[in-house]
């Protein structure tokens, strides 16, 4: 039996991601981690797209909510990874949902920032590692889309004109990322916006981006 597992897919880009990859494979079947053991299926997609943020400087939102954060974008993203890895058949993709976020450090949304730097370092070794089966890992790095994400991490707060400039369509995100995943591209960063910003992060010192890119 040769399934896809999508984590995160009640909602925003993985939710997309499910419709996505049935589209394509109309034989697939979506299922929970927890039914790996009694059927021992060939996974030929996973895609982490679990995950949440809360902007804000640190220490102004409650301990738990911080945590919380970096269990389920960081423990959870790697639980489920290195549980299903056994089944995951030689010339099959894994998609990580990071963030533009993990270009840089991100000061008034610090932890969440953080989380996604994991999830590009974790991925991109990952994928090093399962190169000689094969096993192509993505890591997705979109700017702000057009989910329900901002909803909660805003906390009811309203969005800088500048940062709204540069949102992209949920769809967008996930048709680029996967074609870039069927490629084999070990990060994916759709919009030339981002791609742009993808380089400044790489040729500027952080500490001089972060006087000008910090979230209120």
């Amino acid at each position: 039996m040769k399934i896809a597992i999508v984590t995160g897919a009640s909602s925003g880009m993985g939710r997309k991601m499910v419709f996505r990859l049935a589209d394509r494979y109309g034989g697939f079947q979506v299922i929970l981690a927890a039914a790996l053991a009694e059927k021992k299926p060939e996974v030929r997609f996973l895609v982490n797209a679990a995950g949440f943020g809360i902007t804000g400087p640190v220490g102004s939102f409650p301990e738990e909510e911080a945590a919380s954060m970096v269990r389920l974008n960081c423990e959870g993203l790697t639980a489920v990874t290195e549980l299903v890895l056994p089944y995951i058949s030689d010339n099959s993709r894994i998609l990580q949902f990071a963030s533009a976020a993990a270009f840089m450090p991100q000061p008034g949304f610090a932890v969440y920032a953080a989380t996604k730097a994991y999830v590009l370092s974790y991925s991109r070794a990952l994928g090093e590692e399962l190169r000689r089966r094969r096993i192509f890992v993505t890591a997705v790095c979109p700017g702000p889309v057009d989910t329900e994400f901002f909803g909660k991490a805003l906390n009811g707060k309203p969005m800088d004109p500048f940062k709204r400039l540069f949102m992209a369509r949920t769809k967008y995100v996930v048709d680029r990322a996967f074609s870039d995943c069927l490629k084999g591209k070990p990060v994916s960063v759709p919009g030339l916006s981002m791609k742009a910003f993808y380089l400044l992060c790489r040729i500027c010192p952080h500490s001089l981006l972060m006087k000008f890119l910090t979230w209120k």
